[in-house]
């Protein structure tokens, strides 16, 4: 849980504040998803999607890296985040939100964060960008891949045996690997080979979703992509055990007493019926948590190492289908199950989204990148999101217009650092607690109003509610060009 540095810079102090040892309270997290440790700006609020601001806009793409490049040599940060902050009077701030760590903030004094802040807007205003804050913020990156849920409401279904290990091409479907069958996170959206040769369907994981191991290949042990996780049958079992329990004593009971069997031959056949149902069902839940092949909906084919360019960040991994578990009422290509009466959904629909009668919504082609570098020129309403995550299910989010740059560190000292571009996703709602996207999301495919891919999600930064205060996701076009220029050339799935 990050901590509060609501600190003003008028107050120049030569060591960190006190409240660096203490735990934010209920109540700060509440007033404040997002509280700046130095800072030009506002130094509380809340972050959001950061509009149209066409003199930022008109230096940000062309700029961003060699911002970055002199920002770095005043402090070690992680990204920076084109924003509006939203103070606490609900006044708007354009800032670019420089993001550290908590080991950098612990050796970073309040001089020194401050200094590099005025150099940062010093370095704008040189560019002729004028009335853009630069505030730093502690954050926790996220990559959206979890360990189970210790604590899921029972499911609905339960009593079928059918629905414990079903497949369907729905986007949004938590999954496992046996590479880390206690990592969870969520399946991509599908693609096939550019010359459909080999006739074979894939979908796309991230990459940080197998946890630990080298780069794939043909030579090396392919990792099975399971289907539920683990902790669906982990903790259904349980549930299955206490209904059955239940209700085998509710059927001895009209048993003991024959007027009551008699009375009633139609319940008392049904309930045993039921019961029988439930002993199956948990039959399967056993086997399955014993018999990993049983859930496998695929397996790995190119799982690159995660990697970093001045376009965007690579992560993620080649899954080949299982289509021996495709059927034509299940697999109906790259569709979204939105579901009945939830707000998402009428939100985006409300944006001009098309949803079909049956609920699933079929997702066509992807959102250029020529677009999304002139998203400044598109209004809020335009830039409206969804995903359904494996985690959080069917959510809503506004697009930022501006990019974020992400540095990562080489692992050898003296070298520059890596660069690399991610779009930013914030939340519909003001509601810290309402977050786009929670661990267990990472994969997700994030679609447009006009039914367009956008891209996978791979992380988000986190605040004090330990929910993402902004999501990243990386663009599906890039993904299809650089595996196509990796591994082999690929295209989107299309039903034909």
């Amino acid at each position: 849980m990050p901590l509060s540095f609501a600190i003003s810079t008028k107050i120049i102090q030569t060591s960190l504040p006190l409240k660096l040892s203490q735990e934010v309270t209920e109540s700060e997290s509440k007033s404040s998803a997002a509280d700046f440790y130095a800072s030009t700006g506002p130094m509380n609020g809340y972050l959001r999607n950061i509009g149209q601001h066409r003199n930022l806009a008109s230096f940000w793409d062309a700029n961003m890296i060699k911002l970055g490049v002199f920002l770095e040599s005043l402090v070690c940060f992680d990204r920076i985040d084109p924003s509006t902050v939203i103070d606490l009077d609900g006044v708007s701030h354009i800032a670019l939100v420089v993001v550290v760590g908590r080991d950098t903030l612990s050796g970073l004094s309040l001089e020194r964060a401050t200094e590099a802040m005025v150099a940062c807007k010093d370095f704008l205003r040189e560019h002729q960008v004028e009335g853009v804050e630069c505030l730093i913020q502690m954050g926790s990156f996220n990559p959206s891949a979890a360990h189970p849920l210790q604590v899921v409401e029972a499911d609905e279904s339960a009593g079928n045996p059918e629905s414990l290990i079903p497949f369907t091409s729905s986007l949004g479907v938590a999954i496992t690997t046996t590479q880390d069958p206690d990592l969870e996170s969520t399946r991509g959206f599908f693609i096939t080979a550019a010359d459909k040769l080999d006739g074979k369907i894939y979908f796309l994981i991230c990459r940080h979703g197998l946890g630990t191991g080298g780069s794939g290949g043909d030579d090396q042990q392919p990792i099975t992509i399971l289907q539920p996780p683990n902790s669906h049958f982990t903790l259904q079992t349980p549930e299955l055990l206490e209904e059955l329990g239940t209700q085998v004593d509710a059927l001895q009971l009209r048993l003991s007493k024959p007027s009551r069997v008699m009375t009633d031959l139609r319940y008392t056949a049904a309930l045993a019926v039921h019961i029988g149902g439930l002993g199956e069902a948990l039959s399967i839940s056993d086997a399955c948590n014993k018999e990993e092949q049983r859930r496998a909906i695929g397996v790995v084919r190119f799982k690159p190492d995660i990697c970093w360019s001045e376009d965007f960040t690579f992560d993620v991994a080649v899954c080949e289908a299982d289509s021996s578990r495709f059927n034509p009422t299940n697999f109906r290509g790259n569709i979204v199950d939105i579901g009945d009466a939830n707000r998402a959904a009428q939100v985006l629909s409300d944006h001009g989204l098309l949803i079909p009668a049956d609920k699933l919504l079929p997702l066509h082609g992807v959102v250029p990148i020529d677009e999304i570098r002139n998203w400044a020129h598109r209004s809020d309403d335009d830039l409206m999101m969804g995903m359904r995550g494996g985690r959080s299910g069917v959510v809503v989010g506004r697009a930022s217009a501006l990019l974020s740059l992400k540095r990562t560190e080489r692992n050898i000292a003296g070298l520059p650092s890596f660069f690399s571009r991610e779009c930013i996703v914030h939340a519909y709602d003001d509601d810290p607690s309402k977050p786009f996207s929670v661990p267990g999301d990472s994969g997700a495919t994030v679609f447009d109003t006009q039914g367009r891919i956008l891209g996978i999600l791979t992380g988000g930064y986190n605040h004090q509610l330990g929910a993402a205060d902004r999501s990243y996701v990386t663009p599906a076009e890039f993904l299809l060009s650089e595996i196509g220029r990796r591994w082999k050339k690929v295209d989107l799935y299309e039903e034909e």
